[in-house]
């Protein structure tokens, strides 16, 4: 990151500012996007990244401008896709001690189960076999006495509690927001790790356990189609 007036340095200072603003952003609370990369506050400090995942290979890459610092993770198990972020907030404790926030909460939670059931990512692939794989990307919400449990694809469930204002949660520097529709249900909803994409409410039909017994009556179907001629072929032999 440039620091001194007097280098030459492959970018523009004008255009370092272009790529670190917001171009983008699915919610006012959320930080959003800038070009090409994901924003995220932790800790009071504006972080840049974003994540690249195949099949059992992923890899990251995160700038933090304030401390001149930039890391690149990679991995070859399928396992720890959605665990950079986790790892390189580690990283940066560790780096700059840095210490939590404190944040003001007064808000006693009431009427969380309105936000409880199984979400899922907008962005998603609907085509082909790999579409099996939406199953296992929901983003199930329950309810507790402190608030709100989340459990993102890959990561152990984490507590939001509610903030001041309704339909706004926070653990830490991350924020859950959900939108209503007219009729006072959860339409959508947004959370900050993730600001290029939604959550929708998860329709009974994309679920795992309605998909488990489709192909089990499938499976019977086809089952019954195969060994249904033998039995009859069997019995006429029998009959002569």
């Amino acid at each position: 990151f440039p620091s001194h007036d007097n280098v030459d340095f492959f970018l523009r200072y004008e255009t370092i500012n272009q790529m670190f603003s917001t171009i983008h952003t699915q919610h006012p609370e959320i930080p959003g996007m800038g070009y090409g990369f994901f924003r995220m506050q932790y800790k009071g400090l504006d972080i840049f990244w974003h994540g690249g995942n195949t099949y059992f290979f992923n890899s990251a890459f995160v700038l933090v401008p304030e401390h001149n610092t930039g890391f690149f993770f990679s991995s070859n198990t399928g396992e720890t896709g959605m665990l950079f972020p986790d790892v390189f907030l580690m990283l940066l404790d560790y780096l700059f001690k840095l210490e939590e926030a404190l944040i003001q909460n007064n808000r006693r939670p009431n009427g969380l189960d309105l936000y409880t059931g199984r979400y899922i990512f907008s962005r998603r692939n609907e085509s082909g076999f790999s579409r099996i794989f939406n199953l296992f990307m929901s983003v199930p919400v329950t309810a507790v006495p402190q608030g709100l449990m989340i459990a993102l694809p890959g990561s152990e469930p984490e507590l939001y509690r509610q903030d001041n204002e309704p339909g706004i949660f926070t653990s830490g520097d991350n924020t859950l927001i959900f939108e209503k529709d007219s009729k006072g249900r959860v339409k959508r909803g947004f959370i900050s790790q993730f600001p290029a994409v939604e959550l929708h409410v998860m329709h009974w039909r994309e679920s795992i356990g309605f998909n488990v017994l489709l192909l089990a009556l499938i499976f019977i179907i086809i089952a019954k189609c195969i060994i249904s001629p033998f039995k009859l072929y069997f019995k006429k032999t029998k009959r002569i």
